[in-house]
Formats: structure tokens, C-alpha cells, sequence
């Protein structure tokens, strides 16, 4: 997602995320400032190949949950803000999470 422009991504999952699947970045002028992840329910880092590439490309970016990095998003292209997002959707690819973010909430110490 880039302000005023949405792209198809192939990946479906978090572990799909590698630089092959960031390449677009190499071709964008300007380059965001930023880039936000939305992984699912749960944050997490990214790959090694895809750290690589951003820091190859010298593009900070954060690790937010879908949610989250969607509200970012808006909120920073609100203030004109040179912002990109990459999100893996909500759905039933992610139930891990949903299952993970679930038992954690009701452990008791």
C-alpha cells in the first residue's frame, strides 16, 4: 500500500516475506521513509534476506500487527508522510496466530 496506490502481493503469510517479495522498493522514487509490516495478529521479525534488502536500502520500517500497521498508515499518509505498507491479511492462514494470542491471554501465573 503506498499513498494513493494498492498493489497485489503473493505472499500470504508472514514466512513468505523475503527480499524477492520487496523488490519493488529498489523501484520506487522517492523512497518511503518508512515501511510498515502488518504480519497477522502478532508481531514478529522478519526475515533475513528481507532485513537485508532494507538495510541495503537503507528504509527503516517496523514490525506492527495488521491492525496496527494499517492505522499507522493512515495516520502517517494523513500528515503527508512518504509511507509504505506491507500487510498479510487476516484470515484463516493466520489462525496460529489467533490460537498463540489466545492461550497467552488467559495463562494464569
Amino acid at each position: 500500500i503506498l499513498p494513493g496506490m494498492v498493489f497485489a502481493w503473493k505472499p500470504k503469510t508472514w514466512d513468505e516475506i523475503d527480499a524477492a517479495s520487496l523488490s519493488i522498493l529498489a523501484f520506487l522514487y522517492p523512497q518511503p521513509d518508512l515501511i510498515l509490516f502488518g504480519c497477522g495478529l502478532l508481531p514478529r521479525a522478519p526475515s533475513a534476506s528481507a532485513h537485508h534488502m532494507l538495510k541495503t536500502l537503507n528504509i527503516p520500517y517496523e514490525v506492527l500487527s495488521t491492525n496496527h500497521a494499517l492505522g499507522t498508515f493512515n495516520l502517517l499518509n494523513e500528515e503527508y508522510r512518504r509511507v509504505a505498507a506491507f500487510v498479510i491479511s487476516l484470515d484463516d492462514d493466520n489462525y496460529h496466530d489467533y490460537e498463540l494470542l489466545q492461550s497467552s491471554r488467559f495463562q494464569t501465573k
